[in-house]
């Protein structure tokens, strides 16, 4: 009963191949639960080489950026969690995406807004959803 409320709580959506679920250092205001597809998770990389413009030439740093792929996110998981938890304990304050998240398929999910979901769970008759989320949060966590 708790996880069909919670459901309900969010608006179920079909996430193209190719499209960008969440990108890292921009706000994150939604979780999402994967309920079909897959979706790879990249990390921006920085690695700082030392670079000859000719021989002779003093050398200089050249910063080198790029986005290695760091895991692909199964069905029956969440993305975003890690935000939202800290959306919850921080008041309310927006944080930013620590990791890209992009659908390597065609992709169903179900989303949730921060604040939408923060306020549904606050309200009283909802008490064991949000022992259910939490659950299955820290459950999903474990397993990363």
């Amino acid at each position: 009963v708790e996880y069909y409320r919670l459901v309900r709580a969010g608006n179920v959506r079909t996430v193209s191949e190719g499209s960008n679920v969440c990108v890292e250092h921009q706000t994150q205001t939604k979780m999402y639960f994967l309920l079909d597809g897959s979706i790879d998770v990249t990390k921006d990389i920085s690695k700082e080489e030392k670079e000859f413009a000719k021989k002779g030439s003093p050398e200089s740093t050249v910063t080198r950026r790029f986005s290695a792929r760091v895991a692909s996110i199964p069905p029956n998981s969440f993305i975003g969690e890690m935000s939202f938890l800290t959306y919850l304990q921080e008041s309310g304050r927006s944080v930013d995406a620590s990791t890209t998240c992009v659908a390597s398929s065609d992709c169903k999910v179900i989303e949730w807004d921060f604040e939408e979901l923060a306020k549904e769970l606050e309200m009283e008759r909802n008490r064991g959803v949000k022992n259910a989320l939490q659950a299955k949060l820290s459950n999903d966590l474990r397993k990363k």
